[in-house]
């Protein structure tokens, strides 16, 4: 009867905490330039992040920002639920079950100003099926030599189906988070 819903898909404040993030990759993007000599040497030429209520994406672009930093940034969500990214990738078949089960966020309250926000960082967002997140699975758990949940993987694949359709990232930051 007195419990409160913590749920950061709604609090206005929620992205807040995560400028933080954004305010130290633009550092990090900063120091590289100045150390490496301009603007070739920029450390990330992409950033990508999984996607549920967009508050962490929203709060590292903000992060972004407030240190002047603009970095093309990618929303990755599932063909499952995706009130996002299908507002920019349209290639995809919706699935009635998703391996990255905490992308839930049908409602999508944050979506407008995210989708204003990945368009100004020149990136987007990216719709992955479960095929793509159980490949993305197998590589990083490879790499890492430990097995990853679909959420933990499903930056990964957002990047690799962007590259398998031609785009060329140099240096791209992804996001691997999730349980």
């Amino acid at each position: 009867h007195e419990a409160f819903l913590l749920r950061n898909s709604t609090g206005a404040n929620y992205p807040d905490a995560f400028h933080a993030l954004g305010e130290e990759i633009s550092t990090e993007q900063i120091h590289t330039e100045q150390m490496q000599g301009g603007e070739g040497s920029k450390n990330f030429d992409a950033i990508f992040i999984c996607t549920s209520s967009a508050t962490a994406c929203i709060g590292v672009i903000e992060g972004l920002q407030k240190k002047g930093s603009r970095i093309p940034t990618f929303a990755v969500q599932t063909s499952y639920i995706n009130p996002i990214a299908k507002e920019f990738d349209t290639n995809f078949t919706s699935e009635t079950t998703t391996l990255a089960n905490a992308i839930s966020d049908r409602i999508a309250v944050r979506k407008n100003k995210a989708i204003e926000l990945l368009t100004w960082t020149g990136g987007g967002a990216v719709v992955c099926n479960n095929e793509e997140i159980t490949q993305a699975q197998a590589t990083i758990s490879e790499l890492i030599k430990m097995e990853v949940s679909g959420n933990a993987a499903l930056s990964y694949a957002g990047f690799s189906k962007l590259t398998k359709k031609g785009y060329n990232f140099r240096k791209p930051l992804i996001i691997i988070s999730g349980n």
